[in-house]
């Protein structure tokens, strides 16, 4: 078993060494050439206790050992660079203080750029590094929460045969918008948020004002259930004149934008609809005054 297990690890290590090597910087897997790495030291470390002969232990397993070991050195640095949070702007850092330009292409293959010996530079690089996957991350919430409002529609169904749609289950809506509302808050405290301010920022107004519409909207809806009753089918219309004038107002205002809610239900298309908060505004600000 040592045996199968040293020659095994040796041819292993130099095929994927050699792949490795030849691969150009921006296709390199870091993460599977770690996973390796971890797995190939474990195996020499086993090799070492059972493997008894002392030929194929100095003759071998030793410089194997002290390759792989070479090799483990460098993936730190391989790990941080091929984050997917490094950009341009990152490597132009890099550049500037190693004193020679450092721009990953497929023209740099992993040996090239390991002869470019930027362990000199570790700890600073380190640190660019770091500051480039907290922004990552950071952007990375931004990304997931947008997906997270992609997915969301709005559910409607007709009330009472009227042709009249009204809107069901909105408190999930609700309740994502505030989640993300707290989300983008804490993202917007973050020392590392500079890069992706304006975008927060403009999240941050635009989830305000979905939150807004939506308030506005359960209120317009339960004042419109409320009302439905007494100006459909009852003659209080011919004594409020007035009243039912502003119902009538109100009435055209809800039926478009519910029409157009049970036509086309994405969350997105529906909140980009123009005037969707006024309208709302001014249907609420009637159906007080019809209340009343």
């Amino acid at each position: 078993t040592p045996l199968h297990i040293l020659w095994n690890l040796a041819n292993e290590w130099f095929t994927a060494n050699a792949t490795w090597l030849d691969t150009p910087f921006p296709q390199v897997r870091a993460d599977i050439m770690n996973q390796f790495m971890i797995q190939a030291t474990k195996k020499v470390t086993k090799l070492r206790r059972e493997l008894n002969n002392k030929l194929l232990m100095d003759g071998v397993l030793k410089p194997l050992a002290k390759q792989i070991e070479s090799f483990k050195e460098k993936c730190p640095l391989i790990v941080k660079l091929r984050h997917p949070g490094i950009k341009t702007k990152h490597w132009e850092e890099i550049s500037q203080i190693v004193g020679f330009e450092v721009m990953p292409s497929m023209e740099l293959n992993l040996q090239g750029f390991l002869n470019l010996n930027l362990e000199k530079w570790s700890d600073q690089i380190f640190e660019i590094a770091n500051i480039a996957a907290l922004e990552y991350s950071l952007e990375s919430s931004l990304d997931q929460m947008d997906n997270e409002l992609q997915t969301l529609q709005f559910i409607t169904v007709e009330f009472n045969d009227s042709n009249q749609y009204i809107l069901q289950q909105i408190d999930d809506i609700i309740s994502t918008i505030d989640d993300q509302l707290v989300t983008t808050q804490t993202l917007l405290s973050s020392p590392y948020i500079k890069p992706m301010k304006k975008r927060a920022n403009d999240k941050l107004s635009f989830l305000h004002t979905a939150h807004e519409t939506l308030d506005a909207w359960v209120n317009c809806q339960k004042s419109w259930l409320y009302l439905q009753p007494i100006f459909t089918g009852t003659s209080i219309q011919q004594k409020l004149y007035k009243e039912a004038m502003q119902w009538s107002t109100v009435a055209s205002i809800c039926s478009s934008l519910m029409e157009h809610t049970h036509i086309h239900p994405e969350f997105f298309t529906v909140m980009s609809r123009d005037n969707i908060l006024p309208n709302l505004k001014k249907c609420n600000d009637l159906l007080d005054s019809i209340t009343k």
